[in-house]
């Protein structure tokens, strides 16, 4: 005889959902997931993984009134991941915003006409306290490598390095000539010991005193209320 009752997947999908909340809500279990992850602000879910070096605080340079900031490094066992912003380009400066961005690409740095190869002048270089150079990993590995100020670099850093040093030849898509070029900037680094939250907790959940979570079905969606008056 085939089985009268069938799970529907509207039925798994909402049986899911109630699962991962009573779940979520257990404090042991959020503890464990504040000691597995953390989240950056502006970065998103950082992995603490053992011998994670980090930024030690943001640092800035300024130049003629544009005032370039690393914000965040993540020094992981194969990788670094760089993050800067810069301000103070004013917007005839800046090719994403000039009336010539399009029509006079080379005037910006980074600019290439149609069909020519790309040029590497607006990519940060690392140098690292023996001279050695890290370039900017071009294989497209990296999602977040497509944003000009999110390089990554794929290598292997030596443990007993703290500092390193940020080297860019000009502002990605700055006007050449109008804007500083030739930065230099030094960092320190510093190793977060395995099990740290990074940044802010993934999760934070507030058990209901008064009132017990209602769960309930309509329409093939699955919906949480607190009480009779919530939407």
């Amino acid at each position: 005889m085939k089985p009268r009752f069938k799970l529907k997947p509207v039925w798994a999908f909402a049986f899911v959902i109630v699962a991962l909340t009573l779940i979520a809500s257990a404090p042991a279990a959020v503890n464990a997931l504040k000691k597995l992850f953390g989240y950056v602000p502006g970065v998103g879910l950082v992995e603490n993984s053992s011998g994670l070096r980090m930024l030690v605080e943001p640092a800035s340079l300024t130049h003629d009134g544009v005032t370039l900031t690393i914000t965040n490094v993540f020094v992981y066992q194969d990788r670094v991941e760089l993050i800067y912003s810069v301000q103070g380009i004013a917007s005839e400066n800046d090719g994403t915003q000039a009336e010539d961005g399009i029509s006079n690409p080379t005037a910006f740095c980074g600019g290439v006409n149609p069909g020519e190869f790309m040029i590497t002048d607006g990519d940060v270089r690392l140098r690292l306290p023996d001279g050695t150079i890290l370039e900017r990993d071009y294989t497209g590995k990296y999602p977040q490598n497509i944003f000009a100020m999110q390089p990554v670099y794929e290598a292997a850093i030596p443990a007993d390095v703290t500092e390193m040093t940020f080297v860019l030849k000009c502002i990605p898509w700055a006007r050449l000539g109008a804007t500083p070029e030739n930065w230099e900037l030094p960092f320190s680094l510093v190793t977060v010991p395995a099990g740290t939250i990074v940044g802010e907790p993934v999760i934070e959940v507030t058990q209901p005193v008064d009132e017990e979570p209602r769960f309930f079905i309509h329409n093939r969606a699955c919906f949480f209320s607190q009480s009779d008056n919530d939407p």
